[in-house]
């Protein structure tokens, strides 16, 4: 099944901007050993749509401590004229709401996308924290790079003036 996202996620927009879950061989992976990580914990959580045998649709979601946590979503870029990441979106709060279940609330994550404000308005503010060796070349490299693009962020506005 995972294999059948990732084929999905490589024909999708996220693919085009190298953040699908197919994006690289890294991601795979990444994303393959936390699928079997929640599976073995109970929190793993995928929606999916098809029609008929065909994958239209997926989110990868992990259940947790009564939130259902969307990481990853994408859709068949040929089912785009009926809106099936909205359809799939349906179907799981559907699924999860009317019964006695233990999820409380689906947390769409990431930014606020136009896509997730038609179902709420309510909105979080989330931190993002790299945690590395501080020896690794790669750490180094990373931080300087992030560094780098910070100083060009702050600089764009003030050239844009």
């Amino acid at each position: 099944m995972l294999d059948e996202m990732f084929e999905l996620a490589s024909k999708g927009w996220a693919a085009a901007r190298g953040t699908a879950i197919s994006s690289t061989p890294t991601l795979r992976d990444f994303y393959r050993d936390l699928a079997l990580l929640a599976q073995r914990k109970g929190w793993l959580h995928f929606g999916l749509l098809r029609n008929r045998e065909r994958l239209c649709a997926f989110e990868f979601n992990i259940s947790y401590h009564g939130r259902l946590y969307g990481l990853k979503t994408a859709y068949d870029p040929a089912f785009s004229s009926i809106g099936p990441g909205h359809v799939l979106i349906w179907k799981i709060l559907d699924s999860l709401f009317p019964g006695p279940h233990l999820i409380e609330e689906f947390d769409l994550g990431g930014t606020d996308a136009a896509y997730k404000l038609r179902w709420t308005s309510l909105t979080r503010t989330y931190s993002k924290m790299h945690l590395f060796n501080p020896a690794s070349h790669y750490a180094q490299s990373l931080f300087q790079f992030e560094c780098l693009l910070r100083k060009v962020q702050e600089a764009l506005p003030k050239a844009q003036k």
